[in-house]
């Protein structure tokens, strides 16, 4: 069984079912770095970021999924005012939004996942230095680390 897409995929439906404080549509990506669409569009990708397996016993196998959330944005105000304040205490207030909303749906399991259960999320980056002054686009990534048991190899 894909662990990967399905989880992701229930990801992107809790996101899209909630109403935060600016309207996106979330989707599930391989390349979150691509380039914006638009200036004005903020996008939120959900991309698949690591898996680990370890034996639990004899007939199954511990899989600890991580999940990425981007969070992106053009900021167009200029560098240093209180308008590019404003807009980047904007995306990261809505970053925390994500995060703490995921966190409490993710402690009754993802209804399109019930069978992955959350263990920890991590604001990886509140923003990204590099791509704000480069090129002036606001980058914050989220990291969410489910768990979810399966038959181990070989014994099915």
């Amino acid at each position: 069984m894909s662990l990967y897409t399905p989880l992701a995929d229930a990801v992107v439906s809790l996101l899209n079912a909630n109403t935060f404080s600016q309207p996106f549509t979330a989707q599930r990506v391989y390349d979150p770095m691509r380039p914006m669409e638009t200036m004005e569009q903020l996008r939120v990708d959900v991309v698949l970021a690591d898996k680990k397996c370890h034996p639990m016993d004899r007939s199954r196998e511990a899989n600890e999924v991580k999940i990425d959330i981007f969070v992106r944005q053009v900021i167009n105000a200029p560098a240093g005012s209180q308008q590019e304040q404003t807009q980047l205490d904007g995306l990261l207030s809505l970053m925390e939004d994500i995060s703490d909303y995921m966190n409490l749906q993710a402690n009754r399991r993802p209804p399109n996942a019930l069978w992955a259960g959350w263990q920890e999320s991590e604001l990886v980056y509140p923003y990204i230095p590099s791509h704000l002054r480069s090129a002036r686009q606001y980058t914050s990534l989220l990291r969410l680390t489910y768990f979810v048991a399966t038959a181990a190899v070989g014994t099915l």
